[in-house]
């Protein structure tokens, strides 16, 4: 389900009861209808549930370092990351403003362009296992057509929703059309598996989004953890985090 800026202000505005009444029906209406929006809702308004925005991080570091030690702490790979620590993130996006719009103009968003490269392609001959549609839509991701590359990809991740390679591509492709909120939300899933190679790469892409949407603190966020644990992006992080201090 592709969730655009506008979807994201409903959804929360249901979850907050700030909604109208007479929209707050027509929403229920909608979701009655749709599984996919039900389920959407569902887990926006788990993520959003018991999070406040003030001392988060602080509590979670507290709980961590008391059941593990701080020195303990800064030896875990970033796949061995506590999944109570990532979910948390994710929701401290949305309680510190993931779904607002108007932002504090800074110069942060030209400090994430500084450090944006868009993600390579892959080989077309070693990817998604020889796929034609993969293949065919990775040629055209490399050569700019990223509409054209979506409408291939898209019916592909329908298919298979839990193939990470599909849903990093199609967040870079979201990406290179300058689409951030949908890059975001697409990364959002790979940043919370630690199951998935993606892992890394996809809280490195998160951390610039947000600045280039001039969220610093929740940017911050994802690079303490890039910064905290040994992984290829950690150097880049603890940069960022210098120039953003």
């Amino acid at each position: 389900m592709t969730i655009d800026e506008q979807l994201f202000e409903k959804i929360e505005a249901y979850i907050r009861k700030t909604m109208p009444e007479q929209e707050r029906s027509l929403f229920e209406t909608e979701m009655a209808n749709n599984v996919v929006l039900k389920e959407e809702v569902e887990l926006r308004a788990t993520l959003m549930s018991g999070v406040e925005r003030e001392g988060v991080k602080s509590t979670l570091e507290d709980i961590y370092n008391e059941k593990f030690g701080k020195e303990a702490s800064k030896q875990r790979n970033i796949f061995q990351l506590p999944a109570f620590r990532i979910a948390a993130g994710v929701a401290l996006l949305i309680v510190m403003g993931w779904l607002a719009m108007v932002y504090l103009q800074t110069d942060h968003s030209s400090l994430a362009n500084a450090y944006f490269e868009l993600p390579q392609g892959l080989p077309t001959l070693l990817s998604a296992q020889g796929d034609p549609q993969f293949e065919e839509g990775m040629v055209a991701y490399k050569l700019g057509e990223h509409e054209k590359a979506a409408g291939l990809w898209r019916p592909l991740l329908e298919g298979n929703p839990n193939n990470d390679t599909l849903t990093f591509y199609l967040a870079a492709n979201h990406m290179a059309q300058e689409e951030h909120v949908q890059a975001a939300f697409m990364l959002t899933g790979l940043a919370t598996n630690e199951s998935t190679s993606y892992q890394m790469d996809a809280l490195w892409y998160l951390a610039l989004l947000e600045l280039k949407m001039e969220k610093t603190e929740t940017a911050m966020y994802w690079l303490d953890l890039l910064a905290d644990y040994q992984n290829k992006y950690s150097d880049r992080a603890k940069d960022l985090l210098k120039k953003l201090q």
